[in-house]
Parts: structure tokens; sequence; C-alpha cells
């Protein structure tokens, strides 16, 4: 999570650097273009990093839901703040 303006506003500049790419086409090389470890990348999608490893290796494939969250994420319909609330009310209706 970004504690900092600073960092959030490099985290977006970043995002709309790599914003022209396909993210799907190569999930992992997008990935490090956002500059962000495996955990970073695939937790803000609830999706642990030994899965986004899988995913990154082609050892199974991006389930359509997750891809739909990555997309939106990568062309800014998504905003890390919308993801964060849409993650916290999955949580909480499984409690």
């Amino acid at each position: 999570m970004l504690r900092k303006t600073g960092e959030k506003s490099k985290a977006i500049a970043k995002r709309k650097f790599v914003r022209s790419k396909n993210p799907l086409a190569d999930v992992r090389s997008y990935r490090l273009a956002m500059g962000e470890t495996q955990t970073e990348f695939w937790s803000r999608f609830m999706v642990t990093q030994s899965g986004g490893s899988r995913y990154e290796m082609d050892l199974r494939s991006i389930p359509n839901s997750v891809a739909m969250l990555v997309v939106g994420f990568a062309d800014g319909t998504l905003s890390e703040e919308i993801l964060a609330t849409l993650a916290a009310k999955v949580r909480r209706s499984y409690d």
C-alpha cells in the first residue's frame, strides 16, 4: 500500500506510462514496468503472490474475473481506491 503522496504520484505516472501496453499479453513484463513485486501487484486483485507467479509463468490461465480487473486497472477505469473498496466489500461478505 502506498503511504506517501509522492509515492502515489510516481505510481500513477508509471501506470500511465505502461497504459498503452496490453497487460494480459505479458503480465510479468507489465508488472515489472510498473516497478512492483508480485505481492504488490497481485494483492490489489485479491490474488496471492504464488497465484500471480503461476499466471506469470503460464502455469495457469488468468481467470476472466481477474483479467477484467487487471485490464480495468491498466487502462485507468479502475483506480487503486476502487479496487481497495471492492476488496474490502468482498472480504466483509465472507465474515
